[in-house]
């Protein structure tokens, strides 16, 4: 069920369809950290990537956080972290 108001969605969803957005929008922070933000990214630690990726995508990792949160799947907030990390780390070996 859907219901649309003027600045407000109300979505009534299952456990089931809260994984797969999150899984949806952990997917694409993914790769769009892999095909774009690395690239723009000017600092040098992987701590610094993180925040890089973090305010690009604010709106996406508050839901993320609020879904795990909800599904009691905080673990995948911390794997999610160590995914960017290792962009970080395959990027900048390849270039050194």
């Amino acid at each position: 069920m859907i219901q649309i108001k003027k600045n407000t969605i109300f979505l009534e969803l299952t456990r089931n369809d809260l994984w797969h957005i999150a899984t949806a929008l952990r997917n694409e922070i993914i790769n769009e950290s892999r095909i774009r933000w690395i690239r723009y990214f000017k600092g040098c630690s992987e701590q610094e990537f993180i925040t890089y990726v973090r305010s690009n995508h604010f709106p996406a990792f508050k839901y993320l956080e609020e879904i795990y949160i909800f599904l009691n799947r905080e673990d995948k907030l911390v794997a999610l972290e160590i995914e960017l990390i290792n962009i970080h780390s395959t990027y900048f070996k390849k270039y050194e």
